[in-house]
């Protein structure tokens, strides 16, 4: 890729328990994958994510250390 593209994707993650599934269906998977995409891209493979089957659980809990899960006085409880 050059350097003035709006897009410049580095790898694609595919989570959840789809990876766990077996060497069938991830070959399909990349299989269609590459057949789907624009041809300066055809390189990239799905990938697991660092963080296996919970990384979607562990990105969510890690989003509440920096998100409010509520506004502070929405709650009812008197301070």
């Amino acid at each position: 890729m050059g350097g003035d593209e709006a897009l410049g994707p580095h790898r694609v993650v595919v989570a959840g328990g789809v990876p766990g599934i077996g060497a069938l269906y991830q070959d399909a998977l990349r299989t269609a994958f590459t057949a789907e995409l624009m041809p300066p891209l055809r390189a990239l493979r799905p990938t697991p994510p660092r963080g296996g089957t919970d990384a979607a659980v562990l990105g969510a809990a890690a989003l509440t250390r920096t998100l409010p899960l509520h506004d502070p006085h929405t709650t009812g409880v008197p301070r």
